[in-house]
């Protein structure tokens, strides 16, 4: 700033703002609000002359300026200006803050800058007007600093050169109010994140090496470990972390402090609130003179994430074992219909020889292989499922004769069943075998006797009341809990209760498909299943069924629901001449066997070991055949399209369909016409004979 050397009035001028100036950088040490320091700013420029009056206005968003600080102005004057848009004729400050330059105004009354400012201007008694941008070190267009003067005039170097000191000392103002409100808003939020996160954060201070103390802790580190600030802040690391994790702590603060850099490890701790499974990262912080003055440390929970990951490998595993279960068993029925047609061919050839007990052996053998078969095919969930309305304590209490035998006279079994149980909509054989299955289950885990309770209750799942199913989806479940008084079991052996062929007991007494049976058939009737045990503390298993809302009503019996032999015992018979069968199985043996023994059935028997090979047939043969069997699942063309082939053709014989799995299951019935004449292997000669004379026999 230039001033009248020699002039006593100029060097007191100088010595006056000199003060000031000190003044208003006391302020903005002292971290003054900011109206305050501009104010301050305002009235030592104003002490510079007489007749002077400053104005300083702030911009906004880089569109409009607000009153900064104006001590002197007319009142009803800077409200006026308040908020006014900048542009490029918008009075001395909006057009200065446009422009990015000073501009100077010597009469108000006839410069076109103020014309539509002009009346308010003159009201206030205002003629004159210099203002310059308040920019900051960027060159960012922060306010304007202005001076006013009640008659026109030209402004002398001297004031000019004090109009932009004021603005360099108002932009150093400005720009520090903006870093610590920037400063004070990310503070803000560092705190709310650190208060909110669910991450665990903790800050240390490095003490000496190896020698940590505790300086901070968030409020997920109390939900996570159970301990409180005051128990945690103040002391050193291994007063707080337990072995053995505390030696994994203490190497990566170590590998922290020589490398300089984040150092992340899992751990596994166990805490008064249980044991926690995290991911740790631990960040140094260097002090000024470049050590390592604290530690930044967190940790991600993910116990949740490995019960969950844990619970996806069991699903993908059960999966992957079903897939494979529901192939042996396709293919094992297939074998089995090769001993059950042989078997039961040979039987009438062995009365009243002592071959026949070995035959009724094979047979007996033949048809309990086929029940493994059945079970292997629920573990799989692929068994025929008929669901209906069932009232679960009727099918309890059905079965408390056979729970009688079945368990023995050492073991005591208690039935709480609650009133008004919701209905449920399954298949009573089905749901039958789960609870002899859970039964037995006890029974062998009760070696020396003990008691067995079987209850029922209605549950809401998501009520906050209820605190024992974490693990079940929300919604309306009747639940059968089967309790043991029994040996119990670990929490890795009860992990692995429901996978197949999975058991505990020796080779002799179990196969390991009791409770994997039991899961298949719950999940497949939409329900879920749970276990709770302990070592000597007895084992409970909880079968959760949706709640139906449908009214439970005794069965009708149909004939469809009736078994094969039933069926057979109650069809009228009827004579039926069986001229030509054609048979497509893949099967050598089966094929074979059909070969062999159709004859019996008084009609001759033709072949084919793909359906290319059947349809090659039906164009060869000098007369088409009077019915066509045909395996669902065969190589290349599947027996699916070779019906849908075979139905093109003019007048079509009808074709019954048999497969390795049961009639009704997805894979069985995927594609066939509704009410397609089907047959579950294994079977006998004599019910595919009965199934072909119901085909051929017209409808009365």
């Amino acid at each position: 700033m230039t001033t009248a050397v020699g002039s006593t009035t100029a060097r007191e001028r100088l010595e006056a703002l000199r003060a000031g100036d000190l003044r208003v950088a006391e302020l903005i040490a002292a971290g003054m609000p900011l109206h305050v320091v501009l104010d301050a700013l305002v009235r030592v420029i104003e002490e510079q002359a007489d007749g002077m009056l400053g104005s300083i206005l702030l911009l906004e968003d880089g569109v409009r300026v607000r009153h900064g600080a104006a001590p002197n102005l007319p009142k009803a004057f800077v409200d006026a200006i308040d908020g006014l848009e900048i542009g490029p004729a918008a009075g001395s400050c909006g057009t200065a803050a446009w422009r990015r330059e000073p501009v100077i105004v010597e009469d108000i009354a006839t410069d076109p800058l103020w014309a539509r400012y002009r009346d308010g201007a003159l009201a206030a008694g205002l003629r004159a007007c210099w203002s310059v941008p308040i920019q900051s070190r960027d060159q960012r267009v922060l306010g304007t600093f202005a001076l006013y003067y009640r008659e026109p005039r030209r402004p002398t170097p001297e004031l000019l050169d004090l109009t932009r000191h004021a603005s360099s000392l108002a932009s150093i103002a400005i720009e520090k109010h903006l870093r610590d409100q920037a400063l004070w808003v990310s503070q803000q939020q560092l705190a709310l994140i650190y208060e909110h996160v669910e991450d665990v954060l903790y800050t240390l201070r490095v003490e000496a090496p190896g020698a940590y103390r505790f300086e901070t802790i968030n409020p997920s580190f109390t939900r996570a470990t159970g301990l409180r600030s005051e128990e945690v802040v103040g002391r050193r690391v291994e007063d707080v972390f337990p072995e053995p994790s505390l030696s994994r702590v203490r190497q990566g603060y170590a590998e922290a402090l020589a490398t300089g850099r984040t150092v992340r490890w899992d751990e596994s701790t166990e805490y008064p609130a249980g044991t926690r499974h995290g991911e740790v990262a631990v960040t140094p912080v260097f002090g000024a003179d470049g050590t390592v003055r604290h530690l930044i440390g967190s940790i991600r929970d993910v116990t949740e994430r490995r019960r969950l990951e844990e619970e996806m490998r069991q699903l993908q595993k059960m999966e992957a074992i079903s897939r494979l279960s529901g192939g042996i068993a396709h293919d094992f029925n297939n074998l089995l219909s090769v001993v059950l047609m042989s078997g039961t061919a040979l039987l009438d050839e062995v009365t009243g020889t002592p071959q026949r007990s070995l035959v009724q052996e094979i047979l007996g053998a033949a048809e309990r292989g086929a029940e493994l078969t059945r079970q292997i095919l629920a573990i799989s969930r692929k068994q025929v499922m008929r669901p209906m309305v069932l009232d679960l304590n009727a099918v309890i209490t059905g079965l408390d004769r056979i729970l009688a035998r079945l368990l023995g006279e050492d073991l005591t079994v208690t039935f709480r069943l609650a009133r008004d149980l919701w209905p449920v909509a399954a298949d009573r054989g089905r749901l039958e075998q789960v609870l002899l299955n859970l039964a037995v289950n006890a029974r062998d885990a009760m070696p020396s006797g003990g008691t067995l309770t079987i209850a029922t209750h209605n549950v809401l799942v998501g009520d906050e009341s209820v605190r024992d199913h974490a693990t079940i989806p929300a919604g309306a479940w009747v639940v059968l809990s089967v309790a043991d008084t029994g040996v119990g079991m670990d929490a890795e052996t009860a992990a692995h209760a429901f996978e197949p062929f999975f058991t505990t007991k020796s080779s002799d007494r179990g196969t390991g498909l009791g409770l994997a049976t039991v899961y298949g058939i719950v999940k497949q009737t939409g329900g879920e299943v749970s276990v709770h045990s302990a070592p000597g503390e007895g084992s409970t298993f909880r079968i959760y069924l949706p709640r139906s809302r449908a009214v439970t009503r005794p069965p009708a019996e149909r004939t469809e629901d009736l078994g094969r032999a039933e069926r057979a015992e109650r069809r009228i018979s009827k004579r039926v001449t069986i001229g030509h069968v054609l048979v497509v199985e893949d099967e050598p043996a089966l094929r074979a066997m059909f070969a062999r023994l159709i004859p019996q059935l008084r009609c001759r028997v033709t072949v084919a070991a793909s359906a290319e090979e059947g349809l090659r047939l039906l164009g060869d043969l000098s007369s088409r055949p009077d019915v066509i069997i045909t395996d669902v699942v065969l190589p290349g063309m599947s027996g699916v399209e070779f019906g849908a082939a075979v139905r093109a053709l003019p007048a079509p014989p009808p074709i019954i369909y048999i497969s390795g799995f049961p009639e009704g299951s997805e894979p069985a019935r995927a594609g066939l016409p509704k009410g397609a004449p089907f047959l579950s292997k294994p079977f006998s000669i004599g019910e595919l004979g009965a199934l072909i004379e119901d085909v051929l026999t017209p409808p009365v």
